[in-house]
């Protein structure tokens, strides 16, 4: 049996190893190949995954930033939100126009007119009796109050005095009936 081994010739031989080292270093290629496609792969979802992160962090950035000016701002937006009355309770509105009245030396009536009212303005009817000077120092005081404000209709009326006492008259002299559209939230 040893003869038939020995028969086998050396370019046989040459030939069967030189196989075998072309097979492993074909799978050497083949694994190297592989692993370095492996590599690029796992490359570029790291970048991939870099540029995510790097959106990710501006995001972060951007929100830290817009909360800082919200912050800031919040002062602002409360300020903006008092030029409007409360829909549902427009009795701030009603205490500062009483309040105008009182410190001009007039008398007010109001009513809310909730048929002239719209979606984004209440409507009130304000009746303000005083001296001719009062009532425009009142219309002076409601265009400073801090409330977006529309006149619609403004009718002035002179009264005559109902009697005298010393030479002057008693009661108010004027009156003043405003129509006018108050913004809300």
């Amino acid at each position: 049996m040893m003869m038939g081994m020995a028969r086998v010739s050396a370019q046989y031989k040459l030939a069967i190893v030189g196989a075998a080292a072309s097979a492993v270093l074909l799978l050497a290629v083949l694994g190297f190949g592989y692993v370095v496609s492996e590599i690029r792969r796992g490359d570029a979802a790291r970048r991939e995954l870099q540029i995510k992160i790097a959106e990710v962090g501006e995001e972060r950035r951007l929100a830290r930033v817009s909360e800082g000016l919200l912050r800031k701002r919040e002062e602002d937006s409360t300020r903006i939100r008092r030029f409007f009355a409360d829909r549902k309770n427009p009795l701030a509105f009603i205490e500062a126009a009483e309040h105008a009245a009182a410190r001009t030396g007039n008398t007010v009536a109001l009513d809310i007119d909730e048929g002239g009212s719209r979606e984004q303005a209440l409507r009130f009817q304000l009746t303000v009796e005083g001296e001719e000077r009062g009532l425009l120092r009142f219309i002076a005081a409601l265009e400073l109050l801090p409330y977006r404000i529309d006149m619609e209709e403004m009718v002035f009326q002179s009264q005559a005095s109902e009697g005298s006492a010393g030479g002057r008259p008693q009661g108010p002299s004027a009156r003043l009936v405003l129509a006018l559209h108050v913004g809300v939230r």
